[in-house]
């Protein structure tokens, strides 16, 4: 009797093991299984940051898409149109970085921003997932967006007063070096310079000014305390303390000064209605490109007197590629390094080309408005008058020669990457409002 209770006893430890191994294999299953489904779960990120809202509209710029019937992608050599490029694209070669860019091209009605009590549109993302817009106004009373014209801009304004000197056509400016003109009957050209004791020796002379004679001291002599730099056949600079050509247009092209469209921007309105807002607004660049494409004259080793200096924006519209990024470190000014006293500047010749125009016009994209206003972008000199690029009433991107000139002023500023907006579905009627 006693064997057949020990029996039971031991029949029931073992049915209690067995049941604990499967209940451990079963919880253990169970627990991979919720590993697993978590681990191929994607969070998605709300809907109502813009930054997302956009990506999740983007399609690659390089493909064919709905809106862009060549096989190769947009081109940018073209205005943009029902076949090269309408709505949100993603900029190819950035599809890898942390934040890859994207842009609104073309004759779109759902980039309507409200912030800050004024109507902007959504141009591009930046290169630290910001998100840039270009002033477009004040809101209805119904906090409608539907300005045009002189209505999209805050006022009219030279792009600098200031405008007989290469140096003063970047959104800040260098060393003064204004022109001048003449030759003179005997005088000798040299393709270089020495100086020392405080005089400059004209080397490699010629009697004649030609692409590799640049120099002259304005006489027969070769020895003088200030020498000219002829960039072309009758118009000159001069340089002394040793300066040449090469440290001239680098003294030029340095950030010394406001351009009277910078100050006006930051000191007249920014700083009157825009402080309390800083900080929803990332310090992204702002690029003042005085790169050059074409250096001519300007160039003393082979340049052309005969030639017409550009920028660097000038090549790219003509390839058409659209530049995301500032290659000149001393161009790109920000609040960090002083290039800038607030967040806010100006769009360049490269971002008008991403949202659709070129150099003819274009009636039917977003940053047509019918009135010219003035971009960051300088453009050329004519010899006597550097200029800069605007888009013009009909759309074009355009350029006066004259920084004098009197053009719209539509600044543009870069929202935080998880800036969320709370209402609106970005049409002009029903912009998005940012919290």
């Amino acid at each position: 009797m006693k064997k057949e209770k020990k029996s039971h006893f031991n029949l029931w430890i073992y049915i209690i093991i067995i049941v604990c191994i499967l209940s451990s294999s079963i919880a253990y299953s169970a627990l991979n299984a919720s590993v697993k489904i978590t681990a191929d779960v994607v969070i998605e990120q709300p809907t109502n940051i813009l930054y997302e809202m956009m990506r999740k509209s983007s399609v690659m710029d390089n493909i064919q898409s709905d809106y862009v019937s060549s096989s190769t992608g947009i081109n940018f050599k073209a205005i943009s149109s029902n076949t090269n490029g309408k709505g949100v694209y993603e900029r190819k070669g950035t599809e890898n970085q942390q934040y890859p860019i994207y842009y609104y091209r073309g004759e779109v009605d759902n980039n309507n921003v409200l912030f800050a009590n004024y109507c902007w549109k959504i141009v591009r993302t930046t290169e630290t997932g910001g998100i840039k817009l270009i002033f477009n106004g004040t809101p209805s009373s119904s906090n409608a967006c539907n300005n045009t014209g002189t209505a999209s801009q805050l006022t009219v304004k030279a792009f600098n007063i200031n405008y007989d000197s290469l140096s003063q056509v970047g959104y800040r400016y260098g060393t003064f070096y204004g022109y001048k003109q003449g030759t003179v009957n005997g005088a000798i050209y040299g393709s270089s310079v020495s100086y020392g004791n405080g005089n400059y020796t004209v080397n490699n002379t010629s009697n004649t000014i030609d692409n590799n004679h640049h120099y002259s001291c304005g006489t027969s002599s070769s020895t003088c305390s200030t020498v000219r730099y002829y960039y072309a056949k009758d118009y000159y600079i001069n340089l002394t303390s040793g300066d040449t050509i090469e440290s001239a247009l680098n003294n030029m092209f340095s950030n010394k000064s406001d351009s009277t469209i910078k100050n006006y921007i930051e000191n007249t309105w920014y700083k009157e209605h825009m402080t309390n807002y800083s900080d929803k607004l990332e310090d992204t660049v702002w690029c003042t490109d005085r790169s050059l494409a074409d250096a001519a004259g300007w160039n003393p080793n082979g340049g052309n007197l005969n030639g017409t200096l550009y920028f660097g924006g000038d090549a790219r519209n003509k390839a058409g590629t659209p530049a995301i990024t500032c290659s000149r470190e001393e161009d790109r000014l920000t609040v960090a390094n002083g290039g800038v006293k607030y967040k806010v500047g100006l769009l360049t010749s490269d971002e008008v080309l991403l949202a659709g125009g070129q150099t003819i016009t274009n009636n039917n994209y977003f940053l047509n408005i019918g009135s010219y206003y003035w971009l960051g972008s300088p453009y050329t000199t004519n010899n006597i008058c550097p200029g800069g690029y605007n888009v013009s009433d009909g759309g074009l991107l355009g350029y006066s020669y004259g920084i004098y000139r009197e053009h719209g002023v539509r600044p543009a500023i870069s929202l935080n990457h998880d800036s969320t907006f709370n209402g609106g579905d970005g049409t002009a009627n029903s912009p998005y409002i940012i919290d």
